[in-house]
């Protein structure tokens, strides 16, 4: 449930609401199983990676745009908000599949659910997800503290004519 609300709060956005669909399919269905998506859950994860790709580019672009001073931070954070929605969508694909290994009693017999997790490596996909929000969270600081937006626009109303 934090995760769905994480990613909610990551793509409560203009530019990035057209993914939120992706954390309401069967993302287990992209792995290695048998089960094959449908055709909408694949347009929905394609739709997801284009969107990826392209925040990434905004974050190129604005080095053609802005001073590197002002540019670099905006590369930044546009490459920390990529990594933090991508490791999401990796951490959710982990729990839906630890949620479908639950319900076969066969495979989780004489474990605990701290035994279960540590052999699907959700430890190791948790801690990346960790990871991509702190630094997601320090970029955020950085450009409050830099003060880019006022420099964007400085910049900015200097090629104004």
């Amino acid at each position: 449930m934090g995760l769905n609300l994480d990613f909610s709060n990551l793509t409560n956005n203009s530019y990035t609401e057209s993914v939120q669909p992706l954390f309401s399919v069967d993302l287990t269905k992209f792995g290695l199983g048998n089960e094959k998506p449908t055709s909408q859950e694949t347009e929905i994860r394609l739709n997801f990676l284009k969107k990826m790709e392209a925040i990434l580019s905004l974050g190129q672009e604005a080095k053609f745009l802005y001073r590197p001073e002002t540019s670099q931070p905006i590369a930044d954070f546009c490459q920390n908000y990529r990594d933090a929605v991508n490791e999401a969508y990796h951490y959710e694909m982990i729990l839906q599949d630890l949620k479908k290994q639950a319900k076969q009693p066969a495979l989780i017999r004489d474990k605990t659910f701290d035994e279960f997790a540590d052999e699907s490596g959700e430890p190791k996909y948790r801690k990346k997800l960790t990871d991509a929000f702190e630094n997601l969270t320090k970029t955020i600081k950085e450009l409050e503290q830099g003060e880019i937006f006022l420099k964007m626009e400085k910049q900015i109303s200097l090629i104004k004519i």
